[in-house]
């Protein structure tokens, strides 16, 4: 994006010391008819340090621009400035060291060396450059650029150097800043030089030599192909330079502005460059031959803005005073003269329509204006000095200024966001490719990447690229740090795993003693279970070897009782009898007494027979009982007497199996204690393992850490005294590398490690 002009001088205080240019060294060297000088290397810059002040664009005195070999030829007020091959018939040399008056420059006279490569070069047939052969016909010019397809991903180059070409302790403001359209790739300016920076991890892609001056405009092509930088000296040259972001190569240059261009961009069909500046005058210059296509002068004070609409058909540019006009990209006829705004414009956006222009402009306000009439759609208060804008392709406008933080507003006006405040003015901002970042640049030189969607800070990029030897020594010094720092936080670590091994060392031992305790224990109990299981059989057996006579004894006196119980019955039955025939005997005697009757005095001697029988019967049935009863009690007797004898054993056996149940009980107990203390054991013993294993792999680390840390330690000084050196050999130009070179040095792989830390 591009910045106000007015931070041109603020830029260039912190590069005092920094910039004197190349001098023009070629045209000190001799002059041999084999090396024959040519304009492009060794006259343009005689002429740009003694003669382009007066004799250029709209300053060109009597009509005479000497800032191409074809406007020599053509002249001015007076005729060619330059006869090719003739030297003496030269106007140019007559008024400079031919002794013609009016002498040039004026109250000075040029070098003796550099009038010599003058002279040369106009008797060797005044050649454009090292390929011309001196013809002194200027006709066609070979394309500078040749337009690349925009079709495809926008690029990032690989490969590039991270060494810087210019270098200083202190930075300035962001003077410009711009984000590739279809790439995470941001362009940053320095001090006669761009920074390429991936986002948003603010990872760098290399760096752009611009040894011109300062640039004050940045801008990536609509493909994204190209990045265009606009810039110079003030008040001695400005020009705007294209590089490819395919390779990083430069790809052309053009304008040779009487002083530094303040605004530039490129059109999207990559074929015209406009250029804008303090001469008031806005430049359309053609990409593939550098030639001037057309003049803007309608502006009355500094251009201090300009872009080209996506689309190509229109071109705004916006001045200092407020001026604001819009243009035919393609013919430079006026297409709109925009009401003006009353301040400095200090940047310029479009919709991505191509039919609203957003302003940026230093009251704080931010106007937008439609292309169907030039009338103004809308304005709103955006800060107290709006410095720098952007516009996404979804309409997101981001505007940043005086007020030291950047902000986002719909195209209505109302505020989406504020993010965090940045140390003084913000001078630059930009949205990213895929809008999730905005991207803001401040006067102290550094460029901070934060995410839309939470505000929150991501990144910060320095403007001013360290060189690899400085990056080198921040690599070593992190690396120092970050051993050290690994080295503290493992040696404690160590320790307390050491601890932890001694108590788990101590817990393994206690497990094991619990273990062999509870073995013992359960083989004391295995014992004492088999010894119940013995004496238990030896009760059994005992009583296995009385339980035969016990049970002969039971069946004799069953036998016995059910004697008696006959007995008994027997016993009833004749007293039954008995007492029948008592009865009987009775009732024949009653009947017979007194009575002669000779069959009552029978049946009475019958009956007394019949009892006397029945008692005899009665008599027997009790002799029987009797000796059933004494047999009865005889067997009941042994019987008891052998249970007496039986049933102590009986119990003893019943004992010994309690015994033996409680013995086994207690035996499965002890078991399952012995299986608990093992399993303690083992994870005990796994526990102690693993607290050796991991003190083993933390004194692994720590020694890791300690050997990584003596390296980084002994690697330091040397990176260090290179990066003095380096410091040294920069005295007060901060020079790195000569333009187009290689870098001091290659970077080693600390400098490579500490490349995404941007210092």
């Amino acid at each position: 994006m591009q910045t106000p002009p007015l931070l041109a001088p603020a830029a260039g205080l912190i590069a005092l010391g920094f910039l004197a240019g190349p001098a023009a060294a070629a045209a000190s060297e001799p002059v041999t008819q084999d090396d024959p000088p040519n304009y492009a290397e060794d006259v343009k810059p005689i002429l740009r340090e003694w003669c382009f002040s007066c004799h250029r664009g709209s300053r060109a005195k009597n009509g005479l621009d000497l800032r191409s070999v074809k406007a020599i030829l053509a002249g001015g007020s007076s005729g060619p400035a330059v006869v090719p091959g003739d030297h003496g018939s030269s106007l140019l040399w007559k008024l400079t060291g031919g002794g013609e008056e009016p002498h040039m420059p004026p109250d000075e006279d040029l070098p003796e060396d550099e009038l010599a490569v003058l002279r040369a070069w106009i008797d060797a047939g005044a050649r454009v450059d090292a390929t011309d052969e001196g013809s002194g016909a200027v006709g066609v010019v070979e394309a500078a650029f040749v337009p690349p397809p925009s079709a495809g991903p926008a690029p990032i180059p690989e490969g590039l150097s991270l060494q810087p070409f210019w270098w200083s302790e202190t930075m300035g403001p962001v003077t410009a800043m711009a984000t590739s359209p279809g790439a995470p790739l941001v362009a940053i300016a320095a001090h006669r030089q761009v920074s390429l920076v991936r986002t948003p991890g603010a990872k760098p892609v290399g760096v752009l030599a611009f040894e011109e001056g300062q640039i004050h405009d940045l801008s990536f092509s609509a493909s994204g192909a190209v990045l265009l930088a606009g810039g110079g000296r003030g008040a001695d040259r400005g020009l705007a330079v294209g590089w490819d972001m395919n390779t990083g190569a430069r790809l052309f240059e053009v304008g040779d502005e009487p002083d530094q261009v303040l605004a530039a961009h490129i059109h999207p069909d990559h074929g015209m460059v406009a250029l804008g500046g303090p001469d008031r005058v806005a430049r359309v210059h053609l990409t593939a031959t550098g030639d001037l296509a057309f003049e803007l002068t309608a502006h009355t004070d500094w251009i201090t803005a300009a872009r080209y609409s996506p689309d190509g058909v229109l071109l705004a540019t916006g001045d200092r005073s407020g001026g604001l006009f819009v243009w035919e990209a393609h013919t430079g006829r006026e297409f709109h003269a925009l009401p003006p705004v009353g301040a400095r414009v200090t940047s310029l956006a479009w919709r991505a329509d191509s039919n609203v222009l957003a302003v940026g402009i230093e009251d704080g306000r931010v106007r937008l204006f439609r292309m169907e009439d030039g009338r103004e759609q809308r304005a709103f208060q955006a800060d107290s000095a709006v410095l720098a804008l952007d516009l996404s392709r979804e309409g997101l406008l981001l505007t940043a200024g005086r007020d030291a933080r950047g902000r986002t507003h719909d195209q209505q006006g109302r505020r989406q966001a504020e993010l965090g405040a940045v140390p003084g003015p913000a001078s630059a901002v930009a949205l990213s490719h895929d809008g999730r970042h905005a991207l803001v640049g401040g006067f102290d030189g550094r460029v901070r990447i934060f995410e839309l969607a939470s505000g929150e800070l991501r990144g910060t990029v320095r403007s001013n690229p360290i060189t690899e030897e400085q990056r080198a020594v921040n690599a070593a010094r992190a690396e120092v740090r970050t051993w050290m720092a690994e080295e503290e936080r493992l040696a404690p670590l160590v320790e307390q795993q050491r601890a932890s091994l001694s108590g788990t060392d101590a817990t393994l031992a206690a497990a094991r003693s619990t273990e062999e305790e509870r073995r013992a224990d359960a083989e004391a109990r295995g014992v004492e279970v088999e010894a119940r299981r013995a004496a238990r059989d030896r009760a059994r057996q005992a009583v296995r070897e009385l339980e035969p006579e016990a049970q002969g004894r039971r069946t004799l006196e069953a036998e016995r009782r059910e004697a008696l119980d006959g007995a008994r019955a027997r016993l009833a039955a004749s007293r039954e009898a008995l007492d029948a025939a008592l009865a009987a005997e009775s009732e024949a005697e009653a009947k017979a007494l007194g009575s002669n009757d000779a069959d009552l005095v029978k049946a009475r001697d019958l009956a007394r027979t019949l009892a006397r029988g029945a008692a005899a019967e009665a008599r027997i049935a009790g002799e029987e009982l009797a000796a059933a009863e004494i047999e009865a009690l005889t067997a009941s007797s042994r019987l008891a007497a052998w249970v007496a004898l039986l049933e102590p054993r009986q119990k003893a056996a019943e004992d010994a199996s309690t015994a033996l149940a409680s013995a086994e009980a207690d035996l499965s107990a002890s078991r399952a204690a012995l299986q608990e203390a093992t399993a303690a054991a083992e994870a005990a013993r796994a526990a102690r393992d693993a607290a050796a294993a991991t003190l083993t792999a933390l004194a692994g680390d720590l020694d890791a850490a300690s050997t990584r840390l003596a390296q980084a330690q002994e690697a330091l000084p040397a990176a260090e005294v290179a990066w003095e050196e380096q410091q040294r050999s920069l005295g007060e130009r901060g020079r790195v590398r000569p333009s187009g070179g290689t870098s001091v040095g290659a970077a080693s792989p600390a400098a490579e490690a500490g490349a995404s830390t941007g210092g």
